[in-house]
């Protein structure tokens, strides 16, 4: 059971639910949230603790996810999903990218998987609009799958 509990909280961190800085629920939440005891909450902590990589600042700060993942994390990639979006930048965003007018924003948000589909890594990019070229190289009979919404 700690198991399951331990996948669940991995996804959610992979997919956002807790970003950057945020705690986890503690264990008598994780508990009383998942039904199950509290020292099967802190086995999942634990397992999870354990999946952690033990990477210094200096190569997260120079290196992708990508190399970061063939190399000391030994983790495959097996697919991803990459959403490109124009937003509105909300208030506090315009304040934090010290944006003086309300021009829109591209958002990259990307979501790559593992080979048992379960989600490794939760990337949000945002850049300006005026700025951002998109260049798409495919080389031979690449599959590639999309969906277009919004466009009349």
């Amino acid at each position: 059971m700690h198991r399951q509990l331990a996948q669940q909280l991995r996804s959610a961190i992979a997919v956002g639910t807790y970003k950057t800085g945020d705690r986890i629920p503690a264990e008598p939440e994780l508990a009383l949230k998942h039904g199950v005891s509290r020292i099967t909450a802190r086995q999942a902590v634990m397992r999870l603790a354990s999946w952690l990589p033990k990477l210094t600042r200096e190569q997260i700060a120079q290196h992708s996810s990508y190399h970061l993942f063939r190399g000391p994390l030994k983790i495959k990639v097996a697919n991803a999903n990459l959403s490109i979006r124009a937003r509105a930048a909300t208030p506090k965003l315009r304040r934090t990218l010290r944006l003086r007018g309300r021009e829109p924003l591209i958002a990259l948000e990307r979501v790559s998987y593992d080979a048992d589909g379960a989600p490794i890594e939760y990337t949000l990019y945002w850049t300006n609009a005026e700025t951002y070229e998109f260049v798409l190289r495919l080389r031979g009979a690449v599959p590639v799958t999309s969906s277009m919404q919004g466009i009349r």
